[in-house]
């Protein structure tokens, strides 16, 4: 009687049989599960209503047990449904391959972006074929030995143990093609009726690919099929086939008319490298398996042919991985700069597979080998035996020597760049302070601004760039290649009077950088030195148009991989790849190893040749994030002392030595897992007996993801040392920050942080009363916790600002999920919270009393005031507020479109490349931009 009330009648069955599993279908049955799932419903709803919160809760609990009950049966079901359940567990190895591929393809930031190389046009695509028909391959062999060993004599009604490893097989094609899609979906030029159509056509065309191939093996190849199924499925087959071909000949077209040709062309690669690899299997084994009344030889030998093909395919694919192996090691960065970062992944994910498949066979060998001298010894029992087997020399390794350890100019490792027409800082300990170079920026800007603007306080330019991998390199560089060639001296002077050199070359001081912010500057500081010693155009951008993910990746795979195994042979690393990869990307005609690859001080002239040129580099501040204290170390041709920089390590100091400018930009920009901590260790001298392992570098963004922080305590040393040098003259230097920001995401009233100036009012943009405050009765100004609201936009202040936003307030749904991803989510978290903090702290300078700047003047002493037309003050005046500029990226441009929006991987497509200038005339950059000209004292170029 209470199974009936809780669970309904059980379903009558004639006998006894099967397991746990036809018990759970005649206990559970659907419409008692489900009607009693809604009287549940309907009594938490009622009594949550009511207010009763005791009965609620007991109506919830029911409601729970209830769905878990339904999911049970369900589940149960899709297990029975043709001994799916044996099968899928048969084939866990290719299954789990492939979720591990959905995850890393789809749900992390870096893997979305892997199919961006493909959109150019380039022979990648032929190359991603090649590589998705070994994964397909491996895919379909580990899926066929693990069913053999389940279902050793198939039957012909058996559909999917014949098509269950084809369809695994060719999941390698549909992903790749699903992944093009991702990475070209928010692509600017593939925005259209006609872009969406491209963007799709290789996943549809997968998908109609196999349906072809299953009605081919159906109608004509297989001889597991009954002649009467045959003329059906032929039809069928020339149907979709239609379908299909008319799909391919509208590629061809868009490639022919050069309309998106090379997505175009990638998505006819994969769909034909999907149909070889389905119609290949098909004519393979193309014959019907053995009935099963046939016994004895007949069997016997059938089951030794199909042992064969296994030994044949296992080897065959595992020594294409050996030769791949070998391949990279030796020319590691030619093999992912030729295929690709998609090619290599999909090509990875192959190759462990056929690692996989050699060691089972090696297991299954070893395991008939001792059975058949009689001892008795089990499959899994070798395998633990070959883990362990493979731990030691694991253990040895590691112990024996760092790995990914920082690569130091010390013992002529490493050169100079060409030197130019002045003297480079040549040792760590023969760096200026932070007060000496001010000091000796100060007295080469000086003369050059006053003959311009006499009296007036000089500006002093401060760059601060934050992270965000590629997308934030290019737009770094974009900004100051923009500066370069568009900033001028005031068109008045006289002639005689301007200065040779252009502004940027006197008035920037120093950029602080975090991760691909500092890959950005330090290209820029690349390039000027290009422009000064080979007369080349300041270009910076031209340095960042590799894919610089494929070297990295492919080293990953195949070098790091065994490394953990094997002794220091010399062999590259991954992070080792990325930097060779900027290397290569900064070649010359004159510097055939990449501007990049020397002397990061070399780079920066001694303080005696600044004042010898009368002219200025700027000095990088390149953060990163010390692993073991959680501390910034920071690269840079100014020493980082306590008290100035606080708490926080000067690198150089740390290594005892100079590196290269890619090292640097590295140390910066150590991607999580892309690219590995780097080991400090110091060089050997005579105070350092033996290389001493002094910890791990991580990426900058660890600490803080906009370098604000390093900026302002930079500019508050800088400006004091130069007031302090001349006490009777204060006020010779404005503060001008550049804060460069590159997350799309950023809203105004929150982490946008700008200076917005309205007659004498200074607002600081995050600090704005919100309008969706939860109680607008009350007066206090909180920072709101966003709620879930409908996606959409609305006009305001002139343009267009999302209504759709994450619930900063929900978290994660799951408690017991929670409790393992907190500490992971809180960390990654608190540094995009640091940042924000930071980029306050700079902006609110600019506002002194908050939100008044006359209110704020009138507190200081009255010395001389004078205020020229854009607001400064001349020499002797009280300190003017330093001028904040934020240049950002924004979801929805100004005419409510779609903004562009570049990823965060380490790869840019040529469209999205061509689309950042256009970031400038948007997003509000223009009146930011206006207000940098404005605070400077300078001109743009029409």
């Amino acid at each position: 009687m209470i199974q009936t009330i809780l669970f309904g009648s059980p379903r009558p069955a004639p006998l006894p049989q099967g397991g746990i599993g036809p018990f759970i279908q005649s206990v559970l049955r659907y419409p008692a599960l489900l009607l009693r799932l809604a009287i549940a419903a309907i009594v938490c709803g009622a009594f949550f209503w009511l207010g009763w919160t005791i009965p609620a809760g007991l109506g919830f609990l029911a409601l729970e047990i209830y769905a878990s009950l339904l999911a049970l049966r369900m589940f149960t079901d899709l297990l029975a449904y043709r001994q799916l359940g044996r099968i899928l567990k048969a084939m866990w190895l290719p299954v789990a391959v492939i979720l591990v591929a959905i995850y890393l393809l789809f749900f992390n930031d870096q893997g979305r972006e892997l199919g961006i190389g493909l959109i150019d046009l380039n022979e990648k695509g032929l190359y991603l074929a090649i590589a998705l028909v070994y994964w397909a391959f491996n895919n379909w062999l580990s899926a066929r030995v693990g069913l053999a060993k389940n279902f050793p004599e198939p039957g012909k009604d058996q559909f999917l143990l014949f098509w269950g490893p084809r369809l695994l097989g060719v999941c390698a094609h549909l992903l790749a093609a699903c992944s093009l899609a991702v990475a070209a979906w928010k692509q600017p030029d593939l925005q259209g009726v006609q872009g969406r159509w491209l963007v799709l056509a290789a996943p549809v065309a997968i998908v109609l690919a196999t349906i072809f191939a299953w009605l081919l093996d159906k109608g004509y190849v297989s001889e597991r099929y009954q002649a009467e199924e045959r003329p059906l499925a032929r039809q069928l087959m020339y149907g979709v086939g239609a379908v299909e071909l008319l799909l391919l000949g509208g590629l061809l077209f868009a490639v022919a008319s050069k309309q998106q040709a090379g997505l175009s062309l990638a998505a006819l690669c994969i769909t034909g490298s999907a149909l070889f690899f389905l119609i290949l299997i098909s004519v393979l084994r193309r014959k019907a398996p053995l009935d099963a009344e046939i016994v004895g030889d007949p069997r016997a030998q059938n089951e030794k042919h199909e042992q064969q093909v296994t030994l044949r395919w296992t080897l065959a694919l595992a020594l294409v991985m050996l030769i791949a192996t070998v391949v990279t090691w030796k020319w590691p960065m030619h093999v992912g700069q030729s295929f690709g970062s998609l090619t290599i992944a999909c090509f990875s994910f192959g190759a462990f597979l056929a690692l996989a498949n050699l060691l089972e066979l090696f297991v299954t060998q070893l395991t008939n080998y001792a059975q058949n001298a009689h001892f008795n010894v089990q499959r899994s029992i070798v395998w633990a035996v070959l883990i362990c087997f493979l731990a030691v020399p694991a253990v040895l390794a590691s112990l024996s020597h760092p790995f990914h350890r920082v690569r130091l100019c010390a013992d002529s490792e490493c050169t100079p760049v060409a030197a130019a027409k002045w003297a480079a800082i040549e040792k760590p300990d023969t760096r200026p302070s932070i007060a000496e170079a001010a000091l000796a920026w100060y007295a080469q800007a000086e003369p050059a601004y006053h003959a311009i603007h006499p009296d007036e306080p000089v500006p002093m330019l401060v760059v601060a760039t934050a992270g965000g991998g590629i997308r934030a390199a290019y737009w770094t560089a974009t900004i100051l290649e923009r500066l370069e060639d568009k900033l001028l001296w005031s068109a008045g002077a006289p002639s005689d009077k301007t200065p040779a050199e252009p502004p940027l070359r006197h008035l920037l001081f120093a950029i602080s950088g975090v991760s691909g912010g500092s890959v950005g500057a330090a290209v820029y500081a690349a390039a000027v030195h290009d422009h000064e010693v080979a007369g080349a155009a300041i270009k910076p951008t031209n340095y960042l148009q590799s894919d610089f993910l494929a070297p990295g990746l492919a080293s990953m795979v195949f070098i790091d991989g065994p490394a953990n195994l094997l002794p220091d042979f010399g062999q590259i690393d991954r992070g080792q790849a990325l930097e060779l990869g900027f290397e290569a990307a900064s070649s010359t005609p004159k510097d055939s190893d990449g501007l990049l690859s020397h002397k990061f001080l070399s780079f920066f002239p001694t303080m005696a040749a600044v004042e010898e040129m009368k002219s200025w580099r700027p000095a990088l501040l390149l953060n990163a994030t010390h692993e073991e204290t959680g501390r910034r170390i920071i690269t840079s041709p100014i020493k980082i002392e306590r008290g100035v920089v606080f708490d926080s390590y000067d690198a150089l100091q740390v290594l005892n030595a100079d590196v290269r400018l890619s090292t640097a930009a590295h140390n910066s920009a150590r991607f999580t897992y892309i690219s590995p901590a780097g080991n400090l260790s110091s060089a050997t001298d005579a105070a350092h007996a033996k290389r001493i392992n002094r910890g791990y570098v991580i990426d900058g963004g660890y600490f803080e993801n906009y370098g604000a922080q390093t900026a302002l305590e930079l500019a508050n040393k800088a400006i004091k040392a130069i007031n302090e040098n001349d006490p009777g003259h204060p006020n010779k230097v404005k503060l001008v920050v550049l804060q460069i920001s590159s997350d799309p995401t950023l809203q105004k009233d929150r982490t946008l942080v700008r200076v917005d100036l309205q007659g004498n009012d200074c607002v600081v943009s995050s600090f704005e009363p919100q309008s969706n405050k939860s109680n607008p009765a009350d007066p206090a100004n909180y920072l709101e916790l966003i709620d879930p609201v409908l996606f959409g936009s609305k006009k305001e202040g002139g343009g267009y600002v999302l209504l759709g936003s994450k619930n900063e307030g929900e978290g994660y749904v799951l408690p017991w999920t929670n409790e393992l991803s907190a500490p992971f989510v809180g960390i990654m978290s608190v540094r995009e919270a640091h940042g924000t903090i930071a980029a306050e702290e700079l902006a609110s300078a600019r506002c002194p009393s908050g939100r008044n700047v006359q209110q704020a003047r009138q507190n200081q002493p009255q010395v001389n005031v004078v205020a020229d037309a854009t607001g400064s003050t001349k020499i002797g005046s009280p300190p003017s507020p330093p001028h904040f500029v934020h240049l950002a990226m924004c979801e929805l441009s100004k005419d409510g479109t779609p903004g562009v929006t570049p990823p965060l991987g380490w790869v840019l497509s040529d469209q999205t490349r061509d689309r950042f200038k256009q970031i400038l005339d948007d997003c509000e950059n223009p009146d930011q931009l206006n207000r940098l000209v404005g605070a400077l004292g300078l001109q743009l170029r029409p």
